[in-house]
């Protein structure tokens, strides 16, 4: 199982993420794309070049911040609610198939309380250790 990277919200709240999918349903197509995602994937063979058709179409010389995610066949942004990368299972549960290469935006989610209450508790929340 996935987990979440320390130093969230979550974290200082004592709680983990259980997986409900309910961040990658809420920005599908409306995440910025940092200095730093764009490094990484530039440097990630082709895993990243894949994901760097999704962020600007292949004539582009610089990308299109805040447009993640853009479809590669259209250079349409990509309308669906969901993040193109989101795979949910039987369980119910929800996983990123681009996990190591995610974007920073993903990495730091949720990076403040209010993020967390509005999008992580009302799906339910583990409390760690208690």
């Amino acid at each position: 199982m996935t987990q979440l990277d320390p130093a969230t919200a979550l974290d200082a709240l004592g709680v983990r993420c259980n997986r409900c999918g309910r961040c990658c349903r809420s920005h599908g197509g409306d995440l910025p794309a940092s200095a730093g995602d764009l490094e990484r994937w530039r440097n990630a063979g082709d895993a990243g070049a894949a994901l760097l058709e999704w962020v600007m179409p292949a004539s582009a010389s610089v990308p299109r911040a805040g447009e993640l995610w853009r479809d590669p066949g259209t250079g349409a942004r990509w309308d669906a609610a969901w993040c193109p990368w989101g795979r949910e299972h039987s369980d119910g549960r929800h996983t990123c198939t681009i996990y190591p290469l995610r974007p920073d935006a993903c990495r730091t989610f949720p990076e403040l309380a209010g993020q967390v209450d509005t999008i992580c508790a009302v799906a339910g929340l583990e409390l760690i250790g208690r």
